[in-house]
């Protein structure tokens, strides 16, 4: 109401892009300069740290739900948290070439994009890993898709003879 601070505390990380997160009663963050960090922290002004690991979302955010911190790291690796406690549920390859797209929430089912184009939908679950779907378009992708009404919305990029071009297509009924 007044943009008066409530509280700060010190992160390892002096640079992040992704969004924070929140449950109920904790906020979440990741960054990646100069340390690697994902970090819990409560969110009743004391500025605890509730948990932190070393692992590093970058420029994707972190997707918070039903109690769990989901998170694709910079190098495609899925992570799935327990919010209270950073307990890690499962960890899951999910491809190679890297990440700058956040996960997106729809229908309990993450959709996960890899900068080669592919994404990767998978239940939002604690209970192991779920993939449901595979599927690439073009030959890279970097924005995060959007999901709205019947569609999905997602901007891949085409190289045609050392030159790229990025489209918007949507996917859906």
């Amino acid at each position: 109401m007044t943009g008066k601070k409530s509280w700060a505390g010190p992160l390892v990380p002096l640079s992040t892009c992704g969004t924070v997160v929140w449950t109920d009663d904790a906020v979440f963050a990741s960054g990646g300069y100069p340390g690697n960090e994902t970090v819990g922290i409560k969110a009743d002004g004391s500025g605890e740290v509730l948990w932190r690991n070393k692992e590093r979302c970058y420029e994707q955010s972190l997707f918070s739900h039903a109690g769990y911190i989901y998170a694709v790291t910079d190098k495609g690796v899925g992570f799935c948290w327990r919010a209270t406690d950073g307990k890690e549920m499962w960890k899951e390859r999910l491809g190679r070439g890297g990440v700058m797209a956040s996960p997106t929430f729809a229908n309990n089912m993450i959709f996960s994009t890899i900068k080669t184009g592919v994404t990767i939908v998978y239940k939002a679950t604690h209970e192991g890993f779920q993939k449901v779907a595979e599927n690439k378009l073009g030959d890279d992708t970097y924005a995060t898709p959007v999901i709205l009404d019947d569609g999905i919305f997602i901007r891949p990029g085409f190289v045609d003879r050392g030159k790229r071009q990025e489209f918007l297509y949507k996917l859906g009924k």
